[in-house]
């Protein structure tokens, strides 16, 4: 299979990364089409039907479509789960009538993510993420990215997002920001 685009995301590297798409909903992404995709009307009604692969990986938010740009069509997507880079097989509009499943049951994860942590974090070292960047971070941390068995609390954690390494530590309900380089 060809991918036909990459991802361009805030995610630098796979800890971090939310374990479902729209569990941080904030996170934008760009969807940057490989040279022989580059063609408008590829997208012409993306909104509806556009499966050059048969497959489909993550279930996002079309935000936007720009038609031209020097990198050709993009479209911008909110509440991915993908590391920047990651190669694009397929893309497929969101058909409610057959894509949502209310009903359905999961083995793999039966319930929704526990309730969010707080997150504290001193002003000025949030200074250093870009301002439209904070709210998503602060979902991404809330969210608790730390594998499942890493609970030590003296542990200071990091990780890469919007080219800055974050550090952190969690205790009970609550992660405080140690850092930000």
């Amino acid at each position: 299979m060809t991918p036909i685009a990459h991802i361009r995301s805030p995610y630098a590297e796979k800890f971090g990364i939310p374990r479902q798409s729209n569990i941080v909903a904030d996170v934008e992404a760009t969807i940057v089409f490989e040279l022989p995709f580059r063609n408008p009307d590829a997208l012409r009604g993306i909104d509806e039907s556009f499966r050059p692969n048969a497959l489909a990986l993550s279930s996002v938010r079309l935000l936007s479509v720009q038609l031209s740009s020097p990198e050709g069509p993009l479209l911008r997507v909110g509440g991915c789960d993908l590391m920047d880079g990651t190669p694009i097989f397929d893309i497929k509009p969101y058909i409610p009538y057959c894509d949502a499943h209310p009903d359905a049951r999961s083995g793999f994860a039966p319930a929704a993510p526990e309730a969010e942590l707080k997150v504290q974090c001193d002003d000025r070292m949030l200074k250093k993420i870009d301002p439209s960047l904070h709210r998503p971070l602060f979902q991404i941390l809330a969210a608790d990215p730390r594998p499942h068995y890493q609970h030590d609390a003296d542990r200071i954690y990091g990780m890469r997002f919007a080219g800055r390494d974050v550090r952190f530590k969690v205790s009970d309900d609550t992660v405080t920001v140690v850092n930000i380089f």
